[in-house]
């Protein structure tokens, strides 16, 4: 199958899912206590972990968590080099982990999940895993897909899929720490009808030497598990880490921050680790951090949501030539100047700003109105298409005889839209968005 017909299948394939009937069974109605826990393991030291993981359960059962998440890679650590580094820290599934587990939950009632580094049983391959758990044993697992280039080192891109699993207390889908930042992991359990994301991480990172003033600067674990929310309209419980974490063998650090937080389906925050400068910890239990949901409300949101989508866009962009897998793709090459436009807080400069000769210019959002503005006063300035603020656009575009983008709040009859507008050299619209 050559690469155009694999992402026909998968569009195609994607454009197919809804919500299956078997979606509307298992849905609790009935409120549960869901906890992001920040266990912090000792680098390399398996059995030990295990050992202090059991422990956490136990405490989070006894303060009456009905579902905990825990962090990625809770029971090896995760800076390691390479496969063979990692390899004698690794567990199956089931395996060492679980063995110790699900007594626990047996005889407490608790769900959990958790990120383990997993060693196939078959293949002998490392996967950055997620387990679900309950008192019945293991309810399924997940193996990351979005690995970064600290997962690369060492683990397999995950096979899995993005699953939804059916317990009593709620439809919980599962992802881990990198895949935030690709849309698509998130929106498919939302689409097979998840009602709860648990997401492991050992985000957010600072590096070793960042003044302590911005250690706790630009903490993108926050924005990106609310995106995940509100997005998708699923309660979101976010576990990450806090701490230093030291690979022994080659010396290396890893800085870690906390945060851990759970967010309802409308990207509203119910819960939050403290946000803190990382420090040496002992491993461990650091913390249980708890919110009262119900996870059938989720329901009426993410479907809400869900029917925002507009899946005829799909196939055109997922079928565009792209190089250089692409035979038809052009091998010429064309350089364009392109500039970003930034200007401080206060008035709009729309009238100052025109494009080099044939440049590519970009303006900031809503181009032509003040910074700082509510959203009812930015709904009372929005105009029809073809309106005042893209006539400035293009007479700014023609005067610098170059491409300029701009945005600005549209009316389209009883609804408001954010609007982007493409203006060329002569002045013309040549596409909105």
């Amino acid at each position: 199958m050559n690469w155009t017909s694999r992402i026909l299948a998968v569009t195609l394939c994607f454009l197919a899912w809804t919500e299956s009937p078997s979606a509307a069974s298992n849905q609790s109605s009935h409120p549960i206590k869901v906890a992001a826990v920040d266990f912090v393991p000792a680098w390399g030291d398996l059995d030990g972990n295990i050992a202090r993981l059991a422990q956490a359960v136990e405490k989070a059962a006894r303060e009456g968590v009905n579902y905990a998440v825990f962090p990625e890679t809770a029971v090896s650590g995760y800076l390691f080099s390479d496969p063979a580094q990692i390899a004698p820290y690794l567990d199956t599934i089931p395996g060492k982990t679980t063995a110790s587990l699900l007594p626990i939950l047996a005889r407490t009632g608790m769900y959990m999940s958790v990120g383990i580094a997993e060693r196939d049983v078959e293949t002998g391959l490392a996967y950055n895993s997620a387990v679900l758990l309950g008192p019945k044993g293991v309810i399924g697992k997940y193996r990351k897909i979005g690995l970064n280039p600290q997962d690369q080192k060492v683990f397999a891109p995950g096979n899995t899929d993005v699953e939804v699993f059916d317990t009593p207390i709620g439809r919980i889908g599962l992802v881990i720490c990198y895949d935030d930042t690709y849309w698509q992991y998130p929106r498919l359990a939302a689409l097979r009808g998840a009602q709860i994301i648990g997401w492991h991480s050992v985000s957010d990172r600072v590096m070793p030497g960042t003044p302590a003033a911005e250690a706790t600067g630009d903490h993108s674990t926050v924005s990106n598990v609310q995106y995940m929310s509100a997005q998708n309209g699923v309660w979101v419980v976010a576990a990450t880490r806090s701490g230093i974490e030291t690979n022994s063998i080659t010396g290396r650090k890893l800085y870690y921050n906390g945060g851990s937080s759970i967010w309802s389906p409308e990207g509203r925050k119910l819960a939050q680790a403290p946000v803190v400068p990382p420090e040496e910890l002992a491993p461990g239990l650091h913390g249980v951090f708890s919110a009262t949901i119900t996870p059938s409300d989720s329901n009426t949101v993410r479907a809400a949501r869900l029917a925002l989508r507009r899946p005829a866009l799909y196939l055109p962009l997922l079928a565009l030539h792209r190089s250089p897998v692409d035979g038809n793709a052009t091998g010429a090459q064309r350089s364009v100047s392109l500039a970003g436009v930034q200007w401080p807080e206060g008035p709009s400069l729309l009238d100052t700003v025109h494009p080099a000769e044939g440049a590519l210019t970009v303006l900031p959002e809503l181009s032509g109105l003040p910074s700082g503005l509510s959203p009812d006063q930015i709904k009372a300035r929005a105009e029809r298409k073809g309106g005042a603020f893209e006539q400035a656009l293009s007479d700014a575009a023609r005067v610098g005889k170059g491409y300029l983008v701009g945005s600005y709040p549209e009316r389209d009859g009883e609804r408001f839209y954010h609007t982007v507008v493409l203006a060329g050299p002569d002045g013309a619209i040549l596409g909105r968005y």
